[in-house]
């Protein structure tokens, strides 16, 4: 049986395009997080994402790897932190008085999450935060900047 050359080469070609693609992305993700491996020691706590991996170090300090667009000297400087969650393009942390901070992308978007209080848990959704009060209820807020649709019902997390 004769093997076609023409449709060979393109396989052969397709394969190595499969190749250097994979090449490309894991050298693009290994570069993205540059994880410095001092700074992630004494951790009582931590979460990732596709872009970021953030950790509460014994003290309640927080250190960062991952995605340079987000304010890593801002959240460096949150104290008193006993949990932290982290998407794409924000990270928050849960301060040990129950209120929670936050940081964007943006520099200029960073701070206290207004209105939140006696919060015990903190997650991130793709876009949205929610967080378990000290009474048992759930509260959930859209993002800051980019308001999320509460198109699935996300939102709707008490009565």
């Amino acid at each position: 049986m004769a093997v076609n050359k023409k449709f060979a080469d393109k396989k052969l070609l397709i394969g190595v395009s499969i190749l250097l693609c994979f090449a490309i992305a894991f050298t693009l993700v290994f570069n993205l997080i540059k994880i410095d491996r001092q700074s992630f020691k004494n951790i009582i706590y931590v979460s990732a994402d596709c872009y970021n991996t953030v950790a509460v170090k014994e003290g309640g300090t927080v250190t960062i790897a991952g995605n340079d667009q987000i304010d890593k000297k801002f959240v460096r400087k949150w104290k008193d932190i006993v949990q932290v969650d982290a998407n794409d393009r924000y990270v928050v942390g849960l301060k040990n008085d129950g209120t929670v901070v936050f940081a964007e992308q943006s520099s200029e978007n960073q701070g206290t999450v207004d209105g939140w209080a006696d919060i015990n848990t903190i997650s991130m959704g793709a876009y949205h935060l929610v967080g378990l009060k000290n009474d048992g209820t759930v509260i959930a807020k859209e993002y800051f900047i980019n308001k999320a649709d509460d198109d699935f019902g996300q939102l709707k997390v008490s009565e």
